[in-house]
Protein backbone atom coordinates (compact mmCIF):
# COMPACT_ATOMS: atom_id res chain seq x y z
CA UNK A 1 0.00 0.00 0.00
CA UNK A 2 1.58 3.32 -1.02
CA UNK A 3 2.07 5.86 1.72
CA UNK A 4 1.71 9.59 1.45
CA UNK A 5 2.30 12.71 3.44
CA UNK A 6 -0.25 15.01 1.77
CA UNK A 7 -3.89 15.07 2.87
CA UNK A 8 -6.13 14.15 -0.04
CA UNK A 9 -9.28 16.05 -0.99
CA UNK A 10 -12.17 15.63 -3.39
CA UNK A 11 -10.26 17.30 -6.25
CA UNK A 12 -7.72 14.47 -6.11
CA UNK A 13 -10.28 11.72 -6.84
CA UNK A 14 -11.57 10.05 -9.99
CA UNK A 15 -14.09 7.24 -10.16
CA UNK A 16 -14.17 4.62 -12.91
CA UNK A 17 -17.12 2.21 -13.33
CA UNK A 18 -16.71 -0.81 -15.61
CA UNK A 19 -18.95 -3.64 -16.71
CA UNK A 20 -17.84 -7.22 -17.31
CA UNK A 21 -16.88 -6.61 -20.94
CA UNK A 22 -15.81 -3.32 -22.52
CA UNK A 23 -17.94 -0.48 -21.13
CA UNK A 24 -16.34 2.18 -18.93
CA UNK A 25 -17.95 5.20 -17.30
CA UNK A 26 -16.00 8.01 -15.63
CA UNK A 27 -18.46 10.64 -14.38
CA UNK A 28 -17.02 14.12 -14.79
CA UNK A 29 -19.61 15.54 -12.39
CA UNK A 30 -18.65 13.30 -9.46
CA UNK A 31 -18.11 15.50 -6.40
CA UNK A 32 -15.25 13.35 -5.04
CA UNK A 33 -17.03 12.21 -1.90
CA UNK A 34 -17.59 8.57 -1.05
CA UNK A 35 -18.31 6.94 2.29
CA UNK A 36 -17.58 3.22 2.60
CA UNK A 37 -19.25 1.43 5.50
CA UNK A 38 -19.30 -2.06 6.94
CA UNK A 39 -15.59 -2.79 6.49
CA UNK A 40 -15.74 -5.56 9.06
CA UNK A 41 -12.74 -7.73 9.87
CA UNK A 42 -12.90 -10.96 7.86
CA UNK A 43 -16.07 -9.52 6.24
CA UNK A 44 -18.03 -11.36 8.91
CA UNK A 45 -20.67 -10.23 11.39
CA UNK A 46 -19.98 -10.67 15.09
CA UNK A 47 -22.53 -12.76 16.97
CA UNK A 48 -22.86 -12.38 20.72
CA UNK A 49 -23.94 -15.21 22.95
CA UNK A 50 -25.75 -14.76 26.26
CA UNK A 51 -27.37 -17.01 28.78
CA UNK A 52 -30.01 -15.38 30.97
CA UNK A 53 -28.61 -11.93 30.22
CA UNK A 54 -24.97 -12.81 30.95
CA UNK A 55 -22.39 -12.42 28.22
CA UNK A 56 -20.85 -15.77 27.27
CA UNK A 57 -18.78 -14.94 24.20
CA UNK A 58 -18.44 -13.70 20.64
CA UNK A 59 -18.04 -15.57 17.35
CA UNK A 60 -17.79 -14.50 13.76
CA UNK A 61 -21.00 -15.27 11.87
CA UNK A 62 -22.43 -14.66 8.40
CA UNK A 63 -20.65 -12.60 5.79
CA UNK A 64 -21.38 -8.86 5.76
CA UNK A 65 -21.19 -6.76 2.63
CA UNK A 66 -19.57 -3.32 2.50
CA UNK A 67 -21.86 -0.50 1.41
CA UNK A 68 -21.06 2.89 -0.03
CA UNK A 69 -22.73 5.92 -1.55
CA UNK A 70 -21.71 7.83 -4.66
CA UNK A 71 -23.01 11.34 -5.30
CA UNK A 72 -22.84 12.67 -8.86
CA UNK A 73 -24.22 16.05 -9.98
CA UNK A 74 -27.33 15.78 -12.16
CA UNK A 75 -27.04 17.19 -15.68
CA UNK A 76 -29.46 14.86 -17.51
CA UNK A 77 -31.86 12.08 -16.66
CA UNK A 78 -30.84 10.14 -19.78
CA UNK A 79 -28.38 10.30 -22.66
CA UNK A 80 -25.06 12.01 -23.18
CA UNK A 81 -23.68 14.55 -20.74
CA UNK A 82 -21.26 17.18 -22.08
CA UNK A 83 -19.11 18.69 -19.36
CA UNK A 84 -16.06 20.81 -20.22
CA UNK A 85 -15.74 19.08 -23.59
CA UNK A 86 -15.73 15.63 -21.94
CA UNK A 87 -18.77 13.90 -23.41
CA UNK A 88 -20.14 11.02 -21.38
CA UNK A 89 -22.30 8.51 -23.22
CA UNK A 90 -24.60 7.77 -20.28
CA UNK A 91 -25.93 9.01 -16.97
CA UNK A 92 -25.43 7.24 -13.62
CA UNK A 93 -29.06 6.10 -13.77
CA UNK A 94 -28.42 4.35 -17.10
CA UNK A 95 -25.16 2.78 -15.92
CA UNK A 96 -26.63 1.20 -12.80
CA UNK A 97 -30.01 0.36 -14.36
CA UNK A 98 -28.57 -1.11 -17.59
CA UNK A 99 -30.38 1.38 -19.85
CA UNK A 100 -29.49 3.56 -22.85
CA UNK A 101 -25.86 3.16 -23.93
CA UNK A 102 -25.49 0.60 -21.11
CA UNK A 103 -28.47 -1.58 -22.17
CA UNK A 104 -26.06 -4.23 -23.48
CA UNK A 105 -23.75 -4.11 -20.46
CA UNK A 106 -22.33 -7.36 -19.12
CA UNK A 107 -22.67 -7.95 -15.38
CA UNK A 108 -19.43 -8.44 -13.44
CA UNK A 109 -21.27 -11.12 -11.47
CA UNK A 110 -20.80 -14.52 -13.10
CA UNK A 111 -23.87 -16.14 -14.65
CA UNK A 112 -23.50 -19.05 -12.20
CA UNK A 113 -24.00 -16.50 -9.37
CA UNK A 114 -26.97 -14.71 -10.96
CA UNK A 115 -25.22 -12.31 -13.33
CA UNK A 116 -27.77 -12.96 -16.06
CA UNK A 117 -30.43 -11.63 -13.69
CA UNK A 118 -28.61 -9.04 -11.52
CA UNK A 119 -26.51 -6.27 -13.10
CA UNK A 120 -23.32 -5.51 -11.16
CA UNK A 121 -20.30 -3.38 -12.05
CA UNK A 122 -16.79 -2.85 -10.70
CA UNK A 123 -16.05 0.54 -9.15
CA UNK A 124 -12.51 1.91 -8.83
CA UNK A 125 -11.73 5.04 -6.85
CA UNK A 126 -8.44 6.55 -7.92
CA UNK A 127 -6.84 9.05 -5.59
CA UNK A 128 -4.04 11.15 -7.03
CA UNK A 129 -0.75 10.83 -5.21
CA UNK A 130 2.20 11.24 -7.57
CA UNK A 131 1.18 14.73 -8.71
CA UNK A 132 1.24 15.94 -5.10
CA UNK A 133 4.45 14.32 -3.85
CA UNK A 134 3.49 10.73 -3.02
CA UNK A 135 5.41 7.75 -4.35
CA UNK A 136 2.30 6.36 -6.04
CA UNK A 137 -1.38 7.00 -6.71
CA UNK A 138 -3.89 5.31 -4.43
CA UNK A 139 -6.72 3.04 -5.58
CA UNK A 140 -9.63 1.16 -4.09
CA UNK A 141 -11.43 -1.32 -6.33
CA UNK A 142 -14.78 -2.78 -5.31
CA UNK A 143 -15.98 -5.72 -7.39
CA UNK A 144 -19.49 -6.97 -8.14
CA UNK A 145 -21.19 -3.77 -7.01
CA UNK A 146 -24.97 -3.50 -7.15
CA UNK A 147 -26.21 0.08 -7.15
CA UNK A 148 -29.63 1.66 -6.75
CA UNK A 149 -29.75 5.15 -8.33
CA UNK A 150 -31.83 7.94 -6.82
CA UNK A 151 -32.44 11.50 -7.97
CA UNK A 152 -32.49 14.39 -5.54
CA UNK A 153 -33.40 17.99 -6.31
CA UNK A 154 -32.03 20.39 -3.73
CA UNK A 155 -31.25 24.12 -3.44
CA UNK A 156 -27.50 23.47 -3.66
CA UNK A 157 -27.83 21.44 -6.87
CA UNK A 158 -29.55 18.34 -8.11
CA UNK A 159 -27.76 15.00 -7.79
CA UNK A 160 -27.78 11.34 -8.66
CA UNK A 161 -27.15 9.40 -5.46
CA UNK A 162 -26.28 5.74 -5.89
CA UNK A 163 -26.59 3.47 -2.85
CA UNK A 164 -24.16 0.60 -3.50
CA UNK A 165 -23.43 -2.80 -2.02
CA UNK A 166 -20.19 -4.62 -2.79
CA UNK A 167 -20.71 -8.37 -3.18
CA UNK A 168 -17.20 -9.14 -4.46
CA UNK A 169 -13.71 -8.36 -3.30
CA UNK A 170 -12.17 -5.08 -2.28
CA UNK A 171 -8.59 -4.60 -3.41
CA UNK A 172 -6.02 -1.84 -3.45
CA UNK A 173 -5.31 0.49 -0.57
CA UNK A 174 -8.38 -0.67 1.39
CA UNK A 175 -8.22 -4.45 1.09
CA UNK A 176 -10.25 -6.82 3.21
CA UNK A 177 -9.36 -10.34 4.17
CA UNK A 178 -12.26 -12.69 3.66
CA UNK A 179 -12.02 -15.68 5.95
Amino acid sequence: MPTGSTIKQSHDCTIVITDGAALTYTPSLWDGQVTISNLARKQRAVNEYQTRGQFKGLRHGDRVYPTFTLTIRLANYAGAVDVDGSTETATPGEVFSRLGAWSGATSTLGTNLGGADVHTVDVTIQIEGTAIGDAADHTITMEQVYGIPQVQHAPDGSTWTIECTCYGGITGDVSLLEA
